[in-house]
């Protein structure tokens, strides 16, 4: 079903679930502060802005590494990538990461949460629109705790974890579903370049790796069957 005769056919909902998200960007992004904590990501960028790129300084302390620069900041490359977008762009770090890169991952998630609608309702413009007024509601709802998806991505969008779990794990089960496997290694490949995992093994290959064997389990049962 094509996305102009849907918004055409169901425009109250097309336009309440967009009001709903235009506010949430307005509110979370624009009016409050980010939930920091522990986070350093900000210092980084500041610190390589100053220092360069491939700065061996300890963002925290202003002060190089003693035992060398960790390996785990080598190899996350999110720092890299905002650090090469405000040199580019002129924008600032705090722009940047506490505004543009959260509503970027806002409106991703929803994009992803958009082919979930066409898929488990692909003739169904009314179904398909309801269910993205429900992915808007539970976010908006469920911004009470720092360990719900709703508080990091209204309040930490720019973490690595956060757009883990608001886009690439949705994503990656989605991708397994349909049988876009490119799409499962690309989902693998950016989680590890975004967030620490174990050795590059994280929940995108967890989830692969379970959707596989499921498969694999069903299709010996079947065997079993046809051939008993």
């Amino acid at each position: 079903m094509k996305k102009d005769y849907v918004f055409q056919k169901y425009p109250f909902w097309c336009l309440a679930t967009g009001a709903l998200i235009l506010f949430q960007i307005i509110r979370h992004f624009y009016m409050y502060e980010p939930w920091r904590q522990l986070d350093i990501t900000m210092e980084t960028v500041q610190t390589m802005l100053k220092e360069g790129l491939f700065s061996s300084v300890n963002p925290m302390t202003g002060r190089p590494y003693t035992a060398g620069v960790p390996s785990r900041y080598k190899i996350l490359v999110l720092p890299y990538v905002y650090t090469l977008v405000c040199k580019v762009t002129g924008v600032s770090p705090q722009a940047l990461l506490y505004e543009l890169v959260p509503m970027l991952v806002l409106l991703g998630s929803y994009f992803v949460y958009s082919r979930w609608a066409v898929y488990l309702f692909p003739a169904e413009g009314k179904k398909q629109c309801a269910f993205m007024m429900f992915v808007a509601l539970i976010y908006h709802l469920g911004d009470y705790a720092p360990v719900t998806d709703a508080f990091r991505m209204f309040h930490t969008g720019y973490e690595g974890t956060t757009i883990r779990a608001v886009i690439l794990i949705p994503w990656v089960i989605l991708a397994c579903l349909k049988g876009k496997w490119w799409q499962v290694v690309l989902c693998i490949v950016a989680e590890a370049a975004m967030v620490w995992t174990f050795y590059g093994l994280g929940y995108c290959v967890l989830i692969a790796a379970l959707f596989i064997g499921c498969q694999m389990v069903c299709r010996i049962l079947e065997k079993r069957r046809a051939v008993a």
